[in-house]
């Protein structure tokens, strides 16, 4: 819910005992909210999180959650730079669970990297490069610069579009990773006008399926 974006980062500063924490889809507070995991809970060691997984929030679970033992980033977008990242810094985890992610294969330089966890399950995870992905954004909070790495990728396309509007495409499968929330990055978007947008981005998006 809306409110809970809000408070997360809040609610985390408050939990002083916190050790684990799960949450179905990536929260738009999710840089400060491991930001606030990292200061100000000794105790945290696993971590749950499925949706977009970029360089900014790579590069603060390596540099925030370096002690953490268990991560799971099933079904998320996520390349092999930003598993790199990510394995690079957390060099105590226990376990690893990156099953079905889009944007990367477990090669030899992961498997060598991860062999010092205990268990690292990959299964369903795929290159970018073994389909075409349409990335479909209007940009109400995201930016081009997120991307600017695959653009010369010739499976991948991105297009401007409020998803409001009819967009018609063939595709196999839908993911929706992006929705704005909370805290506000620009207030000159009110709360009514981002939780509207909210809804009406997921009721379109089951009307594309």
């Amino acid at each position: 819910m809306l409110e809970d974006d809000l408070r997360i980062p809040e609610l985390v500063w408050r939990w002083k005992d916190l050790e684990h924490l799960e949450m179905e889809t990536k929260p738009s507070s999710f840089l400060e909210a491991v930001a606030e995991i990292g200061r100000n809970c000794p105790r945290f060691v696993g971590l749950k999180v499925c949706g977009l997984i970029g360089r900014e929030d790579a590069k603060v679970l390596e540099r925030c959650l370096s002690e953490l033992k268990h991560l799971e980033l099933s079904k998320s977008y996520l390349t092999k730079d930003e598993l790199l990242v990510v394995i690079g810094g957390c060099r105590k985890l226990e376990t690893l669970t990156i099953k079905d992610c889009l944007g990367f294969q477990a090669d030899d330089e992961i498997l060598k990297l991860v062999s010092r966890i205990e268990r690292f399950e990959h299964e369903g995870s795929t290159l970018l490069d073994d389909y075409g992905v349409i990335v479909v954004d209007n940009r109400f909070m995201g930016r081009k610069e997120n991307v600017l790495h695959h653009l010369g990728n010739p499976n991948f396309e991105i297009i401007r579009l409020d998803l409001v509007h009819p967009l018609l495409l063939e595709v196999d499968q839908i993911y929706h990773l992006a929705c704005p929330g909370l805290p506000f990055t620009n207030l000159k978007y009110s709360r009514v006008e981002i939780d509207e947008v909210r809804f009406e981005w997921a009721e379109c998006m089951l009307d594309y399926i």
